[in-house]
């Protein structure tokens, strides 16, 4: 069985600092992968507005067309249609930031100056990223089952059953 291609949105306005990420997923990524990369959060938008498949995203937080970090997250945040792993890319180097970031919502939060120190640690970070959201998706799945079962118990012990 091979492989589904999974996509990733790279939103990057620095050419040297794409470079370093297409590098770095080039070397060390483990699984077949497509890249989309987006200059601005206006491109971002539109990608997300028509490509649909998705799987994660390396956002960058100093974009020329936003206004703070938190405004870049915000805004990406808004344009997704469905729940999609986002990782922060920043040179910034602000634990609180990385905080407040996780706490809205990112996957991860990895400075760019790692990445050309240990590239694979964007790597993990990705890998972690997907498992998470495949775990979340079974959680999800089990309580839905877990949801039915227990309206059937309620149908059945009021009295809704059949006999074949």
């Amino acid at each position: 069985m091979t492989e589904q291609q999974k996509i990733i949105l790279h939103i990057e306005d620095t050419e040297t600092d794409a470079e370093i990420v297409k590098r770095a997923l080039q070397k060390h990524m483990k699984h077949a992968y497509r890249v989309e990369r987006a200059k601005s959060m206006a491109e971002a938008e539109s990608i997300l507005r028509t490509v649909s498949n998705i799987d994660l995203i390396l956002l960058d937080l100093g974009l020329p067309d936003t206004n703070d970090r938190m405004d870049t997250f915000q805004r990406l945040e808004s344009a997704k249609k469905r729940a999609i792993p986002t990782i922060v890319l920043t040179s910034v180097n602000d634990r609180d930031l990385a905080v407040d970031m996780i706490g809205n919502g990112a996957g991860d939060y990895v400075r760019k100056s790692r990445i050309g120190q240990d590239p694979e640690a964007l790597c993990d970070a990705i890998d972690f990223a997907w498992c998470r959201e495949h775990n979340m998706s079974d959680l999800e799945k089990q309580k839905q089952r877990a949801l039915s079962e227990k309206d059937d118990v309620i149908h059945w012990m009021g009295g809704g059953y059949s006999c074949m």
